[in-house]
């Protein structure tokens, strides 16, 4: 996401290292990481709920070289990110719904450098870092008839990661609203999932802030809201899943720096080395999957076609999900509540 003075381009940093980077050479790329991994629900049937039963999904990505825009021109970042998620479909009703729950803990590990050098290991190279946990208390699934569902959801991140100065893992509360609809019948699977992410202010360990004279800044940052689309378009052949896939990522509100400075005093006191940008990523790709029957592995592969004051590139994501617990026969699920 975009965050006003807690992304650099790199080819300022040996100007500004004494003044904003405790260390010599590329800050951390602080919090630019984010909450919500843009794309990562491009595959899944969003909006409807599985069988009864505990259910597990591995996420990976890879990120190789991709490349900083606008505010953040000047980086390329290697990324590796896993997210192992655990999915429980309750078998209760909801005002007519099937109710879910979910958690997940990702971790993921960066490196940055300036994109004129030749990258690592002649890089700043971020240890392997504990994301923020994933918290997805309630999310209801309405089976709408003829193939089509619809769900709704409130999910949060809470900042209890890696909390280390400087890194690169948000230290924020980010609090999550979704929605999906998906079309599921004659082996297709059509789904958009939307999602809004509201950000809290910064605790000052994220970005190059911390343990600076700019530290100000940092303490009571709040990164803007963020807006997430993923779309999937995909069609089974007998044990074959393939089709196109896609995520936009775009930002809603303006950042705002700490110390009660606006985006333009920040600019203005660090001679516009940081500054405030709106992230946007929109990227396109294609999926190929195999059922197993146990368990379902896919394989995904995007591009960025535009980016603004963000990251984006070539990425690769596998996605492997089967069933912990499932009962064959489900009992028929209970409504909570009744009409008198």
């Amino acid at each position: 996401m975009s965050r006003c003075g807690i992304r650099i381009a790199c080819s300022a940093l040996a100007t500004l290292a004494t003044f904003i980077v405790p260390e010599p050479g590329l800050a951390h790329n602080p919090g630019d990481f984010g909450q919500y991994q843009r794309g990562v629900t491009m595959g899944d049937p969003a909006a409807a709920a599985p069988p009864p039963g505990l259910y597990f999904e591995n996420t990976t990505l890879f990120a190789p070289q991709i490349t900083g825009n606008g505010q953040v021109a000047g980086i390329k970042v290697d990324a590796t990110v896993d997210i192992p998620t655990l999915i429980w479909s309750t078998g209760w009703s909801f005002l007519g719904a099937s109710v879910m729950a979910y958690v997940a803990q990702p971790v993921f590990n960066l490196s940055a450098w300036n994109s004129n050098v030749s990258g690592p290991p002649y890089a700043s190279t971020f240890y392997p870092t504990v994301h923020n946990t994933w918290i997805n208390p309630v999310s209801l699934s309405w089976n709408l008839g003829n193939g089509w569902f619809a769900s709704g959801g409130f999910a949060l991140y809470v900042p209890d990661g890696s909390r280390y100065d400087n890194t690169a893992n948000p230290d924020n509360w980010t609090f999550e609203p979704h929605a999906a609809v998906s079309y599921l019948a004659n082996g297709w699977d059509m789904t958009a999932h939307l999602v809004y992410d509201f950000n809290t202010a910064s605790a000052g360990h994220a970005g190059p802030f911390a343990g600076t004279p700019a530290a100000a800044f940092g303490v009571g940052f709040r990164s803007g809201d963020q807006v997430f689309l993923d779309l999937t378009a995909t069609k089974k052949l007998g044990n074959w899943e393939i089709g196109p896939v896609a995520y936009f990522e775009w930002q809603a509100t303006s950042d705002r720096p700490g110390g009660g400075a606006s985006c333009a005093q920040m600019a203005a006191a660090t001679g516009s080395l940081l500054t405030c940008g709106r992230s946007t990523d929109y990227a396109i790709g294609g999926l190929i999957g195999y059922d197993f029957g146990r368990f379902a592995l896919k394989l995904i592969l995007t591009e960025s076609v535009y980016t603004k004051d963000e990251i984006g590139g070539f990425a690769m994501w596998t996605k492997l999900s089967f069933p912990l617990f499932a009962p064959e026969e489900p009992a028929a699920n209970k409504p909570l509540f009744r009409k008198n």
